[in-house]
């Protein structure tokens, strides 16, 4: 991401994590440009979009599995 189309909004998204901490509020709307911009360009950014379709497809597989243990198990026997 130092590079390519998106590098000075990735800057600017950096800048300001190293402000204000990772998962800043105050940066969401760096991070969404950031993700816009990757989008626009996805001859540059195939990789990378690649990896995100992933993980975003296991996080939705992953939620549907804790959905369903949370509706068949009670909560007395949840893990503390």
């Amino acid at each position: 991401m130092r590079g390519g189309p998106c590098k000075e909004l990735y800057k600017v998204m950096g800048d300001c994590t190293e402000e204000n901490g990772f998962g800043s509020k105050k940066c969401g709307e760096h991070a969404l440009k950031v993700f816009d911009c990757m989008c626009s360009h996805p001859d540059y950014h195939h990789r990378m979009l690649a990896v995100m379709k992933s993980i975003e497809e296991h996080v939705v597989k992953e939620h549907g599995a804790y959905v369903a243990r949370k509706q068949v198990v009670p909560e007395c026997f949840e893990y503390q």
